[in-house]
């Protein structure tokens, strides 16, 4: 019996933590570490048993009474600790003090996500280890990690896991990933694949895989329009390989000319300005397609043939003779007809779009909101407060009473009810541009041109959920001091503060003093 209380407390100790071992590295043997446990405070109880005498003399006495409010009192402390920490591990807390919110996700993201109505899951492979020509794979995979659990934390539908395809070789083949920094999103039987680490590219992924409807858009063709498959400055491929990327179906409509009909599976027609005028029962067909619930972009311009102004004319907008001029705010690389233009804030299509566009040689659009009944208008884009509307081809100066002063509209779109039994829809939508330049492949990449012209494509077919946004790009903020900040803080550390702490100690020396 002697022996049994001198190691009962030893044998309770290392069953106890004998079982937590296991349980932590072997979670597999959680029976046999149950068992332990009991058996360790079966010893443990029984230790206490032997020594309840020593115990009751302990306790007793008025030094281990003291003793013991000091143990209940960090106890208490250590608790307090303990359920915040696993109330902010359940419910984190972060703040997000970049400028341009770099590691936030947009509010149409979190939106999107939360309102998810089906499962999806997120396989992201990205590894930990430094590959060939890419030595930033570490750290890239550390993003991943930060954006996917950015999504993570707005719904409970989303299933994310993160995998090293170095590491996971078996799980990479049956996926078919191919290269580092893929990530696969499925919903159901749909199934797609996002190699870049972009919100955006992510969002619509999700959004791919959780929709059944397919997007048909139709570039009309055959009058010297920009082409979508024409990759020289003045084509428009970047622009079609962008609307690919984003599970868009692109078209080329080459034979309106002969049949004088817009097809019916067309989701959205796009009209570039034309060097070769259009043939009036090609406007008729495209008004008519209009006129039912049609879905329509037209890329006007003031240096193209002027037959695309007969589309809209029935919508009560004006077409102005003038190019946009703003000698204050420009693109760098160009000149004052090559003009800054603003994204109105809150409309359908600029929906947190606060990004730089620039339209060389816009033109800019005329109308009176209430004047055309039940058409509405919400102009998108507009030129800043220092630019006017030039109408002399040859001198580009501001004329008081000739040119119009800006802010000068350059981007509007355009809504009327439709009605009838033939009806596409149950509304017309128009989207006007005063420029087509800014898509082609010289310019498209100078200012947030893919993000403005798919966000309209968006709207035009009712999928605004479908979001747009330029990447946020990483900026290091750096704080400039000056030779004289940089004494001042030298004074401040080297001199005040000792000075201050110097003062406090003296300070309460001859208190103590005193008494």
């Amino acid at each position: 019996m002697e022996k049994l209380r001198k190691f009962s407390f030893i044998i309770a100790t290392l069953c106890i933590v004998g079982a937590l071992a296991g349980k932590l590295y072997r979670p597999e043997w959680y029976k046999y570490a149950n068992v332990a446990i009991g058996v360790g405070v079966f010893f443990f109880l029984l230790s206490l048993y032997f020594e309840r005498h020593e115990l009751k003399s302990f306790f007793g006495a008025r030094s281990t009474k003291y003793g013991l409010n000091s143990v209940v009192m960090v106890i208490l402390v250590l608790a307090i600790i303990a359920v915040v920490n696993w109330i902010v591990q359940r419910h984190p807390l972060k703040w997000d003090t970049t400028k341009n919110k770099q590691f936030s996700l947009s509010s149409l993201t979190v939106n999107t996500v939360k309102n998810l109505k089906q499962p999806v899951k997120l396989t992201a492979f990205f590894t930990e280890s430094p590959l060939q020509g890419e030595p930033d794979a570490a750290e890239r995979r550390v993003r991943a990690q930060d954006l996917l659990n950015n999504y993570r934390a707005n719904s409970k539908n989303l299933e994310i896991t993160l995998v090293d395809p170095l590491k996971n070789r078996l799980l990479t083949e049956q996926m078919g990933v191919t290269s580092n920094g893929t990530t696969v999103v499925e919903s159901g039987k749909q199934k797609t694949t996002v190699s870049t680490l972009e919100e955006e590219d992510l969002t619509n992924a999700i959004l791919r895989v959780t929709s059944n409807k397919e997007t048909n858009l139709y570039f009309v063709q055959g009058h010297g329009e920009p082409s979508i498959s024409d990759t020289d400055t003045n084509g428009y491929s970047s622009l079609a390989d962008q609307l690919k990327k984003n599970n868009y179906n692109i078209k080329e409509l080459k034979d309106l000319a002969a049949t004088a009909k817009i097809p019916d599976d067309c989701n959205t027609l796009v009209v570039a300005s034309t060097k070769v005028p259009l043939q009036d029962h090609e406007i008729k067909a495209i008004k008519d397609y209009l006129a039912a619930g049609g879905r329509v972009i037209v890329l006007d311009d003031p240096q193209g043939d002027q037959s695309v102004t007969k589309i809209y004319e029935d919508y009560k907008v004006k077409a102005d003779d003038d190019f946009v001029i703003d000698d204050h705010q420009f693109f760098f690389l160009a000149d004052p007809t090559v003009p800054e233009i603003l994204p109105k804030e809150n409309t359908p299509v600029t929906k947190e779009f606060n990004f730089r566009l620039f339209l060389p040689l816009a033109r800019s659009f005329t109308y009176t909101q209430g004047e055309g009944g039940d058409i509405n208008y919400t102009p998108f884009l507009e030129s800043s407060g220092t630019s006017w509307g030039e109408t002399d081809k040859k001198v580009a100066k501001f004329d008081e009473g000739v040119d119009k002063k800006g802010p000068l509209t350059v981007g509007l779109l355009i809504t009327k009810s439709v009605t009838g039994d033939k009806k596409r829809s149950a509304e017309t939508r128009l989207v006007l541009f005063g420029d087509m330049n800014f898509l082609q492949n010289a310019f498209i990449n100078f200012g947030a041109h893919k993000e403005i012209f798919q966000n309209c494509v968006a709207w035009l077919t009712e999928q605004e959920n479908l979001i747009h946004l330029p990447p946020k790009n990483a900026h290091n903020e750096i704080m400039a001091v000056g030779s004289n900040q940089v004494t001042l803080i030298g004074i401040a550390i080297v001199l005040v503060m000792p000075v201050i702490v110097l003062a406090a100690g003296i300070s309460v020396w001859m208190r103590r003093k005193k008494l």
